[in-house]
């Protein structure tokens, strides 16, 4: 195996394992829900109680700062860039392979340039909507700024993602684009001959 991959395995092993001991340290804190219980009331009108949930503070109620759960929350956000990291070099690498490498049929790189832009428009969206979403919940509140009902926005970026996920690979291939258009059209045809039917069949 090239140096490459066992570099990237490697990588992805002590992600894992940062990971697993951010979630045990993550753990469950009735200071938590003595902070946010006003929030949640003034905001959403529940309690800590009535609902599952998952944050950190980064301020205790004496004003201190909570070391433990903002390293958490830098960790994540080094794992979210990571994660990032780790498209950007594979992406470059399989660009560059691409460019260089040439098959037989002409089709077959059109194919392949295709997928790859598919791909590659797969990677920004979810920049948008779900990485760039999630960072600004979990850092705003270090700096001390709440973004309250509009929280509510952000949710909706990210839980639309994966709507919109298998539409871009539809649109951005020929042959899945040509052929939804054919079945639109024969749709359209096929409503237009009853339609006449209908029409023809009232006049006898």
């Amino acid at each position: 195996m090239p140096h490459f991959q066992w570099g990237l395995y490697n990588l992805l092993n002590e992600f894992v394992k940062v990971a697993i001991r951010l979630c045990t340290l993550a753990e469950w804190n009735p200071e938590l829900d003595q902070l946010i219980n006003f929030s949640l009331l003034k905001t959403y009108n529940i309690l800590p109680n009535e609902i599952v949930y998952h944050g950190s503070y980064y301020y205790n109620l004496d004003s201190s700062v909570n070391i433990q759960n903002t390293l958490i929350t830098i960790g994540v956000n080094c794992m979210s860039s990571g994660c990032l990291l780790i498209i950007l070099i594979c992406g470059t690498k399989t660009n560059i392979k691409m460019k260089t490498r040439r098959t037989v049929s002409k089709k077959f790189d059109d194919l392949q340039r295709q997928l790859f832009r598919a791909l590659v428009i797969q990677t920004i969206i979810p920049f948008f909507t779900m990485f760039l979403p999630a960072s600004l919940i979990l850092i705003l509140p270090i700096f001390k700024i709440t973004l309250g009902s509009s929280e509510l926005l952000i949710m909706v970026f990210i839980t639309t993602y994966p709507l919109i996920d298998p539409l871009i690979v539809l649109y951005i291939v020929k042959d899945y684009r040509k052929t939804i258009f054919r079945f639109v059209k024969c749709v359209k045809k096929n409503r237009a001959i009853q339609s006449s039917s209908i029409i023809v069949s009232n006049k006898l």
